[in-house]
């Protein structure tokens, strides 16, 4: 898979010296009868022209809505567009929501300049993480990103920290959106691992692979009893992220079912379709434990990404079959569709075993 790079991110002062590859992102809020521009580093003047021409286009402020329109006169940017925050209540939620609409809604190279008021620090975060999550493109498989993101600046000052907070938040999502957005026929236990091996490369977080072989002998009999039917046989990937002196150990443990076919209590062809998104536990998983080792994270962290596909096959579990999983206890399997907490009972089992200070599954 081709990845996209994520945007450059800046941060200015003001908006009033845009040029002509800008476009301008302000809020637009409701309360009662009444439209609002939401905005900072503007001049009077510009905000009563776009709050004129808002009124004009009858636009509502409403969330998850965008309006593009021609920059006012005496605003050199392309075009502005107005962001919809709902009534002017500027939660963290509301301001990264509504960055991230006028980012998904734009597309190409060139500057988008939010100039959305933020009161502090954490708001002005939540708009550089918005805008950088929805720059964020599905690339068209075996190809090359279709077209260079453009650069974020955010009106506002943000301290390095918070910054790299941003950076590798958004950076997290992107991965686990390229992971979960494969077809099945190319994403399997195997080429999961290799994607998240590519990622994890260069970094500080080290990995282990269980193959079936070894699953079987080590008792992981959940994970080998989902993947037996699949002629893509199952993994466990550890992901182990260890700095000096850690304040805690953490473990992570993600289900990874690259798709869910149902096994032989097999699922109706509607339910079917999407079951590609079964694995996003073990993305997500991965994804946070690459950027906690980025931010440098003062706890170690374990990651446990239980992969297998779960297919009908006449090497398939049966309902009925008794199986064994890893700690020595026995499971009947009533129905081959419930596999996730077949392949979750072998992860959190080996997670426990290492007691950590806290398990998230």
């Amino acid at each position: 898979m081709k990845h996209m790079t994520l945007p450059e991110l800046q941060f200015l002062d003001n908006a009033q010296t845009l040029g002509a590859d800008d476009i301008l992102v302000v809020g637009l809020a409701k309360n009662n009868d009444t439209i609002e521009v939401v905005s900072t580093g503007l001049d009077s003047d510009l905000v009563t022209a776009l709050t004129t021409q808002a009124g004009l286009i009858q636009a509502d402020g409403a969330p998850d809505s965008t309006w593009r329109i021609p920059s006012p006169e005496g605003c050199a940017a392309s075009s502005v567009v107005l962001t919809g925050l709902g009534s002017n209540d500027l939660t963290i939620d509301v301001l990264r929501q509504a960055a991230g609409s006028a980012a998904l809604a734009l597309n190409g190279p060139g500057r988008l300049v939010f100039a959305i008021e933020a009161k502090d620090e954490e708001h002005t975060q939540a708009i550089a993480e918005g805008a950088l999550l929805g720059c964020h493109r599905v690339t068209k498989l075996g190809l090359s990103p279709a077209k260079t993101p453009p650069t974020i600046a955010v009106v506002g000052s943000l301290a390095l920290p918070r910054i790299t907070q941003a950076q590798r938040g958004a950076e997290a999502v992107w991965q686990v959106r390229d992971l979960v957005t494969m077809p099945p026929n190319m994403l399997n236990p195997s080429s999961f691992v290799e994607h998240v091996s590519a990622l994890a490369k260069g970094t500080e977080v080290s990995i282990e692979v269980l193959e079936e072989k070894e699953l079987e002998k080590q008792g992981y009999g959940g994970i080998t009893a989902v993947g037996k039917g699949s002629q893509n046989p199952p993994r466990l990937m550890v992901l182990r992220y260890q700095p000096g002196s850690p304040t805690r150990h953490v473990a992570l443990v993600g289900k990874g079912i690259t798709f869910d076919s149902g096994g032989l209590s097999l699922k109706a062809p509607n339910a079917m379709v999407g079951m590609k998104y079964d694995m996003t536990g073990a993305a997500v998983m991965a994804a946070a434990t690459l950027a906690a080792a980025a931010l440098g994270s003062p706890a170690a962290i374990t990651a446990y990404l239980c992969l297998a596909e779960n297919m009908p096959s006449g090497s398939a579990s049966r309902p009925n079959d008794v199986i064994t999983i890893l700690g020595g206890k026995t499971v009947e399997i009533l129905n081959t569709d419930a596999e996730g907490r077949l392949v979750m009972a072998d992860g959190l089992q080996a997670a426990s075993a290492t007691k950590p200070d806290l398990i998230i599954d």
